[in-house]
């Protein structure tokens, strides 16, 4: 169990300047089970740096789907801060479309188009999609 001292630093260190020190708190903040934590971990989704989200699609996709305290905690507070999830997806979209769209292409589905799972932010968006009561992603951009 790791103290109150512990968890705060963890937390800061993830808003860190230095993305490589942001991205090493990523398995250490994805394990806390403090509900204050969560928005620390969703905040990275918000970001352009495509290695923070592949860590966060290695680690918090698996931990969703296997532990039920961070499914319970991670859906809890996205489903009671809607507002702020909206502003997180928007930014995953405009990050996708001007830093990544030509690696990770819109796929056609029967619906319209989206963005790729391959895209680790939205592969990681959608895990958190599962969760009941949760939006299920990212607008389809025309």
């Amino acid at each position: 169990l790791e103290t109150a001292e512990l968890v705060v630093a963890r937390c800061m260190l993830g808003r860190h300047h230095d993305g490589f020190v942001r991205q090493r708190q990523i398995d250490d903040l994805v394990r806390l089970s403090e509900p204050w934590s969560v928005p620390y971990v969703l905040a990275l989704l918000g970001e352009y740096v495509l290695e923070i989200h592949q860590s966060l699609a290695d680690t918090l996709v698996p931990a969703l789907e296997n532990d039920q305290l961070i499914r319970d905690l991670h859906g809890e507070f996205v489903s009671t801060n809607l507002e702020w999830w909206g502003l997180i997806q928007n930014q995953v979209v405009s990050y996708w479309a001007a830093y990544h769209r030509f690696k990770y292409p819109m796929e056609r589905t029967e619906v319209g188009r989206r963005i790729p799972d391959a895209y680790p932010a939205a592969r990681v968006v959608r895990s958190l999609g599962h969760l009941g009561g949760v939006p299920r992603l990212i607008k389809p951009l025309r």
